[in-house]
């Protein structure tokens, strides 16, 4: 394993920063609560500190959860000291719509890597806007940035580093199975992979009766988001689950999470 203090996933001048940027965004923009699962959350900070590297996955319904998610790996003692990096529809990433989340990464020294993902090509079509690909260059740069963003998540995930994601690859009113892309599994399909964790965070809305978009996909800046931390997994364990069981690591996973989103966000939406 890694010596955490020799690592380059360490940024110690970076957390006084990235501190105040979530008290900021703590108390005047987003309101959130702690369900269960700090013990979870311990054990999470202690493998970080062993210089693990830590995948961070949760359910994805509101353009708040995802942010709050990340803010909580910034602002913890052990994990705010590390080099974190996330996925990032091209489309949430370009232009003027992805302004809040280029400045938001850049507050708290994060990166971002734009993917392009089926709710991108969705997002271009029903605005009317022009694809900045043509459909001859399409394939190579869903393949090219996909690749670009495991490439260097892995090496993050390498160095000892945080990789929040949604598996869904967007914003969903339920938990679907399966997601896309063998999202987690991707990830963890480098030599270094005995040495990372998958952390499952299960996120929802206090009073929320289901998860549909159109009431809970903005912010929810006068809403208080709920958190349910699940036990962080070493990435040998959940290899030794999916070949026991015939699963896929992505199956392990779900299952993982499953455990930790809201009974709601499990529901059958109509």
């Amino acid at each position: 394993m890694s010596n955490p203090e020799n690592s380059w996933g360490i940024h110690n001048h970076f957390y006084p920063q990235r501190i105040i940027t979530a008290e900021i965004l703590e108390h005047h923009f987003f309101h959130y609560k702690i369900i269960s699962g700090e013990v979870a959350l311990r054990q999470a900070r202690e493998m970080s500190n062993y210089g693990m590297g830590i995948i961070i996955v949760t359910n994805h319904f509101s353009e708040g959860d995802i942010v709050l998610a990340g803010l909580i790996a910034c602002a913890d003692p052990i994990m705010g000291k590390r080099k974190i990096l996330a996925p990032i529809a091209h489309h949430q990433y370009h232009g003027k719509e992805g302004l809040k989340a280029r400045v938001l990464a850049a507050m708290v020294h994060g990166e971002l890597c734009p993917i392009i993902t089926s709710d991108t090509l969705r997002y271009y079509r029903q605005e009317g806007k022009s694809f900045p690909f043509s459909k001859n260059q399409l394939r190579s740069e869903i393949e090219k940035r996909y690749a670009d963003y495991i490439e260097k998540a892995q090496q993050v995930l390498a160095d000892g580093g945080i990789v929040p994601m949604a598996p869904q690859a967007g914003r969903r009113e339920r938990l679907i199975e399966p997601w896309p892309n063998d999202s987690v599994g991707s990830l963890l399909n480098f030599p270094q992979n005995h040495q990372v964790a998958v952390f499952p965070v299960g996120i929802g809305i206090v009073g929320a009766e289901s998860y549909k978009l159109d009431q809970y996909g903005g912010l929810n800046r006068e809403l208080v988001y709920t958190f349910n931390f699940g036990r962080p997994r070493p990435f040998w364990e959940i290899q030794e689950e999916a070949a026991r069981n015939h699963f896929s690591t992505d199956e392990v996973v779900y299952q993982m999470l499953r455990r930790v989103v809201p009974k709601e966000y499990l529901a059958t939406t109509t």
